[in-house]
């Protein structure tokens, strides 16, 4: 294929010629990992350098690296592809780049005036007939190699100033070789070339290197690996719509040790492509991955396919590095010598590489899992045993070598102790995957099946990867024989998971009542069971079905000695009655030890403060909360990395209640991509970011996250989450002046909450519910909230729920046209928000009060509206600034002109950096309007301005500008 692109001044790519070719689409979804290289290559092109060699191995990203190259290069871009071929044409992938001139009569034309040009007419037909005579052959050589040379080169300068990409270098004939390193030295800036080529298949160091001449001086770009990171981001943009987690994205790093093409392939080839994106274990080897390895294998003698082998059976964990010389020569049965040349052959071949320490591997696991999936059963199994009598290795290593030896008893006492190793260093998943295998195999006892189901039951919960956890613990349930006890154990952890899996609340709770019937004969066992069950926090039960529990768990927690297991159970009885705004929590969070006695004590210690500081976060004690869940990180350090994100959500919800944004979006948009399968964090984090977005006025993006928290399946969440959320919307819908749909989100909350009965949560909900009624004109609506409200809170330590009913008597009173005795409530409710400290909900009080005084005559509420509005500007709540001062101007208020202040200069001002952010997002001028409650004129004015500063000639290019936001 010949891929031809116009300069930038027609942006449209023209590809002609047959498919497969070079610039071939790769379809990326986006350029991942990439952008210092590709500044590097634009920077050294500008620069005014005649070739780039841009390196890397198969795989690595060149291409993605070139179509972006292509896309923004201000030259006529032509490209070619070398192939590989026993005899390569000269100039293969030179002729490929231009044969199609003859459509572009300008530069044929142009070509034609230039009587050097006639030397390529043997190697372009296609514009032969247009181009001038051959010059005479002189008969040396060198000197008719030369005028082809200076002919390529006049030809390509014929096009104009002229990209010239060339792929796949290393498989490139002599004669382009040579070319390349002649157009290298074009002193007129009209001929710039980009040359990708695969290191590991180049004989010197490069591709226009010569034995005992290391060519001309160009510039060079190596691609490395893409970082874990980048490779969840990359995956991540593969997936689409669908959220990949940490743990899917780790094992994607390892299986492909970074390189995007074989992470393409990876999720291309993955079992479940729908339903496992969160699950690290369904990925088959890739057929493009099956191939390549079985092609460069083939070729292989038999000594170094032996070795070959034998580093696939031994390099099970990662890369490359961690076989040694010596430990083939023990296994493979093979002299020295012989191994060493199978290595050199193996390497020669890309089969296996090496490092400086001596050691080698595979380029990544996937590569290993080819060739060692590809090894006949027997043969391997000879292997296995061989290395298993071999190698002095850890526990793990030495039973997975019994395992797939056929050597059952040395496996059993291996796999436990391996994974009792992996328990002690915090690999949990690792553990119970291996006890699992150990539990399903036949011939396993009763006494151990139940010793070894136990382990897996105390460990799951603490597992990183909770969708495998889960998996494991439901096969582990499948075994038969178990004991009640030990099933009521397993169940219980079961349980316990899925309350906090996205979607698993309810069938968490099932199966927690379930292991507490298990475990009816064991009531300290149960205790520790029903402590899950009474946790009000989950799901739609209603708090009468939670409380029976919470006494139980009171009188087990009576009963028991001062031991660790009472700690367990005050770390989950804490937060429940501190949830309902019991003040009982606290006499029960003084009984905590101050010395935690085990690592397991001090994780539970870590969850009671974790809980204690969510439950005040939720019904309006922040200082507490803040002390609390800085206490939480304190213990940390024996937490655990579940415990220690969970307190790194409550923070993100503290942080947004008492104002401090600064950075907030960025930590919460981290938390939520990190853990999407953790329902109480992604939740809490999408939260946090409509709540954010929502102040911005970025009422499509906060539509979008409240509607991420299916609010709809409120049996499956968590239910102040559910009522912040139905929040959010109400509140949303009122400032779209869209009453009717404000009551509606209204109506769902306040079912919710009455039906669970916690009013203690009435903090989220209540007042904006009770404004939607009002604006809707169901005013009796509000009062009736109100005085249930009011029934629900004697003997509740509520302060936000408190100060809600301040605000739902206000707007009752606003509605009755009572705008003094509105104003005196919401300036009580203000004050109140303050002391929380609540800065951005005080100030949401005291506009309203401003305004009640407003209509009640009050001569100093304009000046108060003012006031407000630069504490919303302070907070970066720019929507609510700028309604306050629409308030203002509407009510012939005087808005204080910026002009005498310094000027921005090139800065963007902070009115011009929101409109900029809402630019980038795709909003029109008419969206903006309305969310700054300005013209649409005026609008078009910070537009422009916008557009000059960033030095844009577009909306779109806005989105580009790394100035956005600053």
């Amino acid at each position: 294929m010949i891929a031809y692109c116009r300069p930038v001044a027609e942006p449209a790519v023209r590809v002609r010629g047959k498919a497969g070719g070079p610039v071939r689409r790769t379809g990326w979804p986006a350029l991942v990992g990439r952008a210092d290289e590709l500044a590097e290559v634009t920077g050294i092109l500008a620069g005014g350098a005649g070739i780039v060699l841009l390196g890397g191995e198969a795989g690595i990203g060149k291409t993605r690296l070139v179509e972006e190259l292509v896309v923004s290069a201000e030259r006529t871009v032509l490209a070619g592809r070398c192939a590989r071929f026993d005899e390569p044409v000269p100039f293969g992938p030179i002729v490929d780049a231009v044969r199609n001139l003859e459509n572009e009569r300008p530069v044929v034309e142009r070509a034609a005036h230039r009587p050097i040009t006639g030397a390529l007419r043997r190697y372009l037909p296609e514009i032969a007939d247009w181009l001038p005579p051959e010059p005479r052959e002189i008969g040396d050589a060198p000197s008719d190699r030369h005028t082809v040379f200076r002919a390529f080169a006049e030809l390509l300068r014929c096009v104009g100033p002229v990209l010239l990409i060339i792929e796949d270098a290393q498989w490139a004939d002599e004669q382009t070789r040579r070319l390349l390193r002649y157009l290298s030295g074009d002193v007129t800036g009209q001929v710039s070339a980009v040359v990708t080529y695969r290191p590991e298949e180049v004989d010197g160091e490069h591709p226009l290197a010569r034995p005992g001449n290391p060519g001309p001086a160009v510039a060079h770009v190596r691609l490395g690996p893409l970082t874990p990171g980048q490779v969840h981001e990359l995956a991540s943009a593969i997936a689409g719509t669908h959220r990949v987690s940490g743990e899917l994205a780790r094992e994607l790093f390892r299986l492909s040790g970074g390189n995007p093409l074989v992470v393409k392939e990876l999720l291309r080839a993955k079992r479940h492509p729908v339903t496992g994106w969160d699950s690290s274990e369904l990925f088959d080897v890739p057929q493009t991955v099956a191939d390549t390895m079985r092609a460069r294998t083939a070729a292989l003698r038999s000594d170094a396919k032996l070795v070959v082998d034998c580093t696939a059976v031994l390099d099970s964990k990662t890369g490359p590095g961690s076989i040694t010389t010596e430990v083939l020569t023990a296994v493979t049965g093979l002299p020295p010598d012989a191994v060493r040349a199978g290595l050199v052959a193996a390497v020669e071949a890309n089969v296996l590489t090496g490092t400086a320490e001596g050691g080698y591997g595979f380029r990544h696991a996937v590569a290993r899992r080819a060739v060692y999936e590809a090894i006949p059963g027997p043969r391997r199994e000879t292997l296995h045993r061989r290395a298993f009598d071999a190698i002095e290795g850890t526990a793990a290593e030495l039973a997975e070598h019994a395992r797939h030896g056929g050597l059952a008893r040395e496996y059993g006492r291996y796999a436990e102790l391996a994974a009792d190793e992996a328990i002690a260093q915090g690999d949990g998943i690792v553990a119970v995957r291996a006890l699992l295998r150990l539990a399903v195999r036949p011939g396993t006892g009763p006494a151990d099946l139940d010793r070894i189901a136990g382990k897996i039951g105390e460990v799951a919960p603490y597992c990183d990867d909770r969708v495998e956890a889960i998996r494991v613990l439901e096969r582990t349930l499948a075994l038969p024989g178990l004991a009640d006890r030990c099933r009521g154990l397993v169940r219980t952890s079961l349980g316990q998971l899925l309350l906090r899996q996205v979607g698993g609340v309810e069938a968490g709770r099932l199966a927690l009542i379930r292991a507490a019937a298990e475990l009816a004969d064991f009531p300290e066992l149960a205790a520790r069971t029903g402590s899950y069950l009474a946790k009000p926090l989950y799901g739609a039960t209603p708090l009468a079905a939670h409380l029976p529990w919470m006494r139980k768990v009171d009188a087990a927690i009576r009963r028991a000695d001062d031991t660790p297991g009472t700690t367990f159970l005050l770390a989950n009885n804490v937060g429940s009655w501190l949830d309902i705004g019991d003040p009982h929590g606290w006499s029960l969070l003084a009984r905590l030890p101050e010395a935690p006695r085990t690592d397991e004590e001090q994780r539970d210690v870590e969850r009671a403060y974790n809980n204690a500081a969510d439950a005040c976060a939720w019904t309006g004690r922040y200082r507490d909360g803040l002390r609390l869940i800085g206490m939480a990180f304190g213990c940390s350090t024996a937490g655990g990395q579940k415990q220690r994100v969970a307190s790194r959500s409550t923070k993100l919800h503290l942080d947004w209640l008492i104002g401090a944004w600064d950075g907030l979006a960025a930590r919460a948009g981290k938390l939520r991509a990190g853990h999407p399968e953790i329902h109480g964090i992604s939740s809490e984090a999408s939260m946090v970011l409509g709540f954010l977005a929502a102040a911005k006025g970025d009422w499509t993006e906060a539509s979008a996250l409240f509607g991420e928290l299916r609010l709809d399946r409120p049996e499956n969440l968590s239910a102040p989450i559910v009522l912040a959320g139905y929040g959010g919307l109400v509140r949303l819908s009122l400032a779209r002046e869209q009453f009717a749909e404000a009551a509606a989100h209204a109506d769902r909350a306040v079912e919710f909450l009455r039906h669970k009965g916690i009013w203690a949560w009435a903090g989220e909900v209540a007042a904006g519910a009770a404004e939607a009624y009002c604006r809707a004109g169901r005013a009796d609506d509000a009062r009736v909230l109100a005085g249930e409200l009011a029934a629900s809170l004697p003997g509740i330590d509520a302060p936000a729920a408190a100060t809600a009913l301040r605000v739902c008597r206000a707007v009752v009173h606003e509605a009755d046209g009572e705008h003094t005795r509105a104003r005196e409530e919401f300036d009580a409710a203000s004050r109140d928000y303050d002391g929380f400290p609540a800065p951005y909900f005080a100030a949401q009080c005291a506009e309203q009060a401003a305004a009640a005084g407003i209509c009640a005559g009050d001569e100093e509420a304009t000046a108060r509206l003012s006031e407000v509005a630069a504490r919303f500007e302070a907070l970066g709540a720019t929507r609510d600034a700028a309604r306050c001062r629409h308030r203002l101007r509407a009510a012939g208020g005087f808005t204080p002109s910026r002009r005498g202040r310094n000027g921005y200069g090139r800065s963007l001002s902070p009115r011009e950096a929101h409109v900029a952010e809402l630019l980038a997002k795709g909003h029109t001028n008419r969206e903006i309007s309305e969310v700054l409650l300005i013209s649409v004129r005026t609008v078009e004015q910070h537009v422009a301005r916008v557009l000059r500063k960033l030095d844009v000639d577009s909306r779109g290019a806005v989105r580009e500008s790394a100035l956005v936001g600053r």
